[in-house]
């Protein structure tokens, strides 16, 4: 009884080879056939100075606005400010993690540039559900202002900015020429 029962499973799974049957996602592995992809995504938004409360929070926590990428091998991000009161240089921040690598800077030029990478040629980072993205106002400084000639100090209140998303993920709808 065991031998036929042990026959008809290797039938099946004969059969079911033969047939074409295949899992439709491959497996997140060095050998994969699927064939590096490009994904982007552009957010905007306001940061608070953390000197002057504006009621607009000094620091903002961004999710891609992304679907379905897997195998990460690496992001880019690109922050763009400008200095509304150039007398005091506006210093923002911006953090990256992707599972258990991070990577942050810190800038008060206007623009912030950060790319993570995976360790080695054909290793992920991770998932889309991985990337983590904080933009931040370390420093929104201040700025000479008064009536009639009197010069104050005024803090500036934030910032707006503008972030890019660049991801390079394997995409597996598509398959390397052989």
């Amino acid at each position: 009884m065991k031998k036929q029962i042990l026959a008809v499973a290797l039938l099946v799974i004969l059969i079911a080879s033969a047939a074409g049957c295949t899992n439709s996602t491959p497996p997140s592995n060095k050998k994969n056939k699927g064939v590096e992809a490009v994904a982007m995504d552009e957010t905007s938004g306001k940061c608070g100075s953390p000197e002057y409360d504006s009621g607009t929070p000094s620091s903002v926590n961004y999710a891609p606005n992304m679907t379905n990428l897997t195998d990460i091998i690496s992001v880019e991000l690109t922050l763009l400010w400008t200095d509304d009161y150039p007398e005091e240089a506006d210093v923002f921040a911006l953090n990256l993690s992707v599972g258990n690598k991070t990577a942050s800077k810190e800038s008060n030029s206007g623009a912030i540039n950060l790319i993570l990478k995976g360790d080695a040629e054909g290793s992920f980072l991770g998932n889309l559900e991985d990337v983590k993205i904080t933009i931040e106002c370390k420093s929104a400084g201040a700025y000479k202002c008064g009536p009639l000639g009197i010069w104050l100090s005024c803090y500036d209140p934030g910032n707006d900015w503008k972030l890019t998303i660049k991801i390079k993920y394997m995409d597996y709808t598509k398959n390397k020429a052989e």
